[in-house]
């Protein structure tokens, strides 16, 4: 039993990554990839808009590399470029619904100290092996398929670390 044990933890820790990277190569395919840069852009806005220059300084990058961040974040709509009601030449950027929406539904304070905090984040690069058995795990449990996915958490739920 402790080998098949080993063994099913070994196939989970091994099909996770293959899983993330599937998901990462459709999300870049279509232009919906949440980035670090991203992420970090929308949690800046989600508190009031900013003009550009103050995401770039915000982000330690030029304008024209934040201006093509921006281009690239309004283009999938998650934020807008606004006139300043108080000064026509400044343009704000604004967080859209559906930026917001991508950032989930934790507060300021609880994004900050479990993703955004560069003292406490670690970042990883995951790499695939096996495409096809990632593609199965994932269509199994993400489809629209109940038994199967049930049994395989009921086989599993016991080796999973869970802080709760």
């Amino acid at each position: 039993m402790p080998t098949e044990i080993t063994a099913l933890t070994r196939d989970i820790l091994e099909i996770i990554p293959q899983i993330m990277r599937l998901l990462a190569a459709e999300l870049r395919r279509t232009g919906q990839l949440m980035t670090p840069g991203n992420f970090q852009v929308l949690f800046m806005l989600q508190d009031g808009p900013v003009n550009l220059s103050e995401l770039a300084e915000s982000q330690n990058v030029s304008l024209p590399t934040m201006s093509r961040s921006v281009s690239r974040l309004e283009k999938i709509g998650w934020i807008e470029r606004r006139s300043d009601p108080h000064d026509r030449r400044v343009t704000l950027i604004v967080l859209t619904e559906d930026g917001r929406k991508r950032l989930g539904e934790m507060n300021a304070e609880q994004l900050w100290s479990t993703t955004m905090d560069p003292e406490f984040r670690t970042l990883r690069q995951a790499t695939i092996e096996n495409g096809t058995e990632a593609d199965r795990v994932f269509s199994m449990l993400m489809g629209d398929e109940v038994p199967p996915r049930r049994e395989f958490i009921e086989k599993n739920a016991k080796y999973a670390n869970i802080d709760a």
